[in-house]
């Protein structure tokens, strides 16, 4: 009997997916999304956002995913703060490891 064994190399981050606001107040808010799996350690998330969708020129702190390869849906979030009320603002999360970035679409929010 012949055993056949396949050895794949680390992989780009997965898309994150389910974003959302939560929380969002006049200046600030906390993005909020789900990584489906950590496909290389370690992974690094951060929110890229600005009032216009083509000009995404803001970031927020860096996010350190965890080293658990089995853990699948890990919810991450991050808090936006020094926003100006009742602006809308887009964003967009951006997931980086080792071998490269992969990142979600964008949505919106805005503030009150």
């Amino acid at each position: 009997d012949e055993i056949s064994v396949t050895v794949t190399g680390p992989l780009l981050p997965q898309q994150p997916t389910n974003l959302m606001d939560i929380g969002t107040r006049a200046m600030s808010t906390t993005i909020q999304w789900t990584v489906p799996i950590i496909a290389y350690t370690p992974e690094t998330y951060v929110v890229n956002y600005g009032t216009s969708m083509s000009s995404l020129d803001m970031m927020s702190d860096p996010v350190e995913s965890g080293s658990d390869f089995e853990a699948v849906n890990q919810v991450f979030s991050v808090a936006l703060t020094g926003l100006v009320d009742t602006t809308t603002y887009f964003y967009q999360v951006v997931a980086t490891n080792g071998q490269g970035s992969t990142s979600s679409g964008i949505q919106s929010f805005t503030t009150t």
